[in-house]
């Protein structure tokens, strides 16, 4: 068996290997690319959260010192920390005694942990527009400006529908920063849940595995979705774009929660199977179809439409 700080530093350096994957340039580069928290992620669940810690500050050195000081201080900041931080919260757990006097052990609720990715994924995208844009509207314009002025030249915006530089910049400084928080929000979650998925099969996840799809947003979120929204619409400029980026990560949670929705009230149902992998593929090619999900989650936070069929009450946040 290696020893911990030994599984801490070639985790750190498979982080680091796969982040530069993007240099190949190809789709299975990106693919590996948004692999790269997975071996952090793996070094925390099963080895504890200082295999983690060594792993995130390797990564982020490994990357120094292949590429630049400040690429290895990002990479740490925005890759290595969020995957110790998140593994660290799907380990947190306390013990109390029931009313019978029975010991029990309570674990981190899983709808918290989805509240706070959607928070790092905010964070992530906010980074961005301070290290890129230097938090400027007239930066970042100049910057998508000059990348739609690529997509011209290349030929892959066909200009005989119409369509104009400028229209494409506008386009792309709204859209890019959602997609990109939105994109974040689901790498960040997808690695957890493989991560975890792999630790369990090697029997080193110390946390039950909980019912995924009977978790609970905290109970203030929806308020906080609320007040975000409302002053994403009055606020122009960065500050404004910053509001946005965090009411469209809110927003991915309450797709999650629409997903299990849907996975509770198709439980017992033959057809189960190719209803769900129906869904999943029509929401990869057709991302719209995320909305009215994403308002079926959001209406659940009030309605527990999962309780009526599984004849419990799903209100308190899931601890299993």
């Amino acid at each position: 068996m290696l020893p911990y700080w030994l599984i801490g530093i070639l985790s750190g350096l498979g982080a680091a290997v796969l982040n530069f994957a993007a240099l190949s340039g190809t789709g299975l580069g990106l693919i590996l690319v948004m692999l790269s928290p997975l071996p952090i992620f793996i070094a925390s669940l099963g080895w504890g959260n200082l295999t983690g810690l060594i792993a995130a500050a390797i990564s982020g050195l490994s990357v120094a010192i292949a590429s630049a000081p400040l690429d290895g201080f990002l990479f740490c900041l925005a890759t290595g920390l969020p995957a110790f931080w998140l593994s660290n919260l799907a380990g947190l757990s306390r013990t109390y005694t029931d009313d019978r006097g029975q010991e029990q052990t309570e674990w981190y609720p899983v709808g918290n942990i989805v509240a706070w990715a959607s928070g790092i994924a905010s964070a992530l995208v906010i980074l961005v527009f301070l290290v890129a844009f230097s938090f400027s509207e007239v930066r970042m314009a100049e910057v998508i400006g000059n990348l739609s002025k690529e997509l011209f030249a290349s030929g892959l915006i066909n200009t005989a529908e119409g369509v104009n530089e400028a229209s494409i910049t506008n386009m792309m400084m709204v859209l890019l920063p959602l997609s990109f928080a939105l994109f974040s929000f689901v790498t960040l979650l997808g690695n957890l849940y493989l991560s975890a998925r792999i630790v369990r099969m090697s029997g080193r996840l110390a946390r039950p595995w909980p019912d995924l799809s009977t978790f609970e947003l905290p109970q203030w979120f929806p308020i906080l979705f609320a007040l975000v929204f409302a002053v994403a619409l009055f606020l122009d400029g960065m500050i404004g774009r910053s509001f946005q980026v965090i009411a469209i990560s809110i927003a991915g949670s309450f797709l999650f929660l629409g997903l299990a929705v849907l996975h509770v009230i198709t439980r017992g149902r033959s057809a189960r199977p190719l209803l769900l992998g129906g869904l999943y593929l029509f929401l990869f090619f057709f991302g719209w179809i995320g909305i009215p999900i994403m308002i079926l989650g959001a209406i659940e936070t009030s309605k527990n439409f999962r309780g009526r069929f599984i004849g419990q009450n799903t209100n308190q946040p899931d601890s299993e």
